[in-house]
């Protein structure tokens, strides 16, 4: 009888122990790869739309909105703690920088470019943060 429960236990800790290899904790390197696989193509869709915001606004506004489609789905994908903070204040910062770019192009005339500005100054120090914590 105690065999048994030795053996059980003994089971039973090795199960713990290779579920935590196989299934567990996503490392900050793995997170980074989904991060930098996800966006590494629609980055050059950001860049593009930041670029054309004063030739083409409506035009850059979709590529703003596609790009953090994109962004926004890999930071969902990420489960590492470190990275998936950074990761959604990027997401954040994106969308607050959208939702000002949109109501400029809506309106340019009443457009607060302090606020534009200052979105994507925020904009950038997530994204430099987010570089930085994986070492982009």
């Amino acid at each position: 009888m105690k065999k048994n429960a030795a053996l059980i236990g003994a089971i039973a800790v090795v199960g713990l122990l290779l579920t935590g290899c196989s299934g567990g904790a996503q490392s900050k390197a793995d997170a980074c790869k989904v991060i930098e696989s996800e966006v590494t193509d629609s980055a050059a869709a950001l860049q593009s739309g930041l670029s054309s915001l004063s030739s083409d606004p409506e035009g850059a506004v979709t590529q703003l909105d596609d790009f953090a489609g994109t962004f926004s789905a890999a930071a969902d994908k990420v489960t590492n703690e470190e990275v998936k903070t950074a990761a959604d204040a990027s997401v954040d910062a994106l969308n607050a920088f959208i939702k000002q770019a949109k109501t400029a192009v809506g309106d340019p005339a009443s457009a607060d470019q302090t606020a534009l500005t200052d979105s994507l100054t925020k904009l950038q120090t997530e994204f430099t943060t987010l570089g930085t914590t994986c070492s982009l």
